[in-house]
């Protein structure tokens, strides 16, 4: 995937997490299960941002950097899919919460694939590609 669209994509996470926080304000914050996915999000979004920008912090390479990021946002859909299995004890409820559980899981399985450096998912690893190179 072309580095630059994780910028992009790492800017639209940060971006949703102010718009929960001006939508909702203090309140957000205050419920643990959404402050830890307004979390999980914003971490996400800045590892998304920092890899995608081409930085290296902690001696991370961008891959694994993306990496981070889709391991937080997996954990964002888990703790979202447990939430709305909270909620209440319809039907409905149970399959969105498998849905959402599962394929938080799956986003975990690559980004954990990520952070050991891409060895079956990412390929030749991230480049700059003509439209943004």
């Amino acid at each position: 995937m072309k580095r630059r669209w994780f910028a992009v994509m790492g800017t639209a996470l940060l971006c949703g997490v102010g718009v929960l926080t001006a939508a909702f304000g203090g309140a957000f914050w205050l419920d643990p299960p959404f402050a830890l996915q307004g979390a999980l999000l914003a971490v996400g979004g800045v590892a998304f941002v920092v890899a995608g920008l081409g930085g290296s912090p902690f001696g991370l390479d961008p891959i694994r950097l993306v990496g981070v990021g889709d391991v937080c946002v997996a954990g964002m859909v888990i703790v979202n899919g447990v939430t709305a299995f909270r909620l209440g004890p319809a039907a409905t409820d149970l399959v969105f919460a498998v849905a959402l559980v599962t394929s938080g899981v799956f986003l975990a399985v690559v980004g954990i694939d990520y952070l050991r450096g891409g060895v079956h998912f990412a390929g030749d690893g991230l480049e700059d590609g003509p439209l943004f190179g």
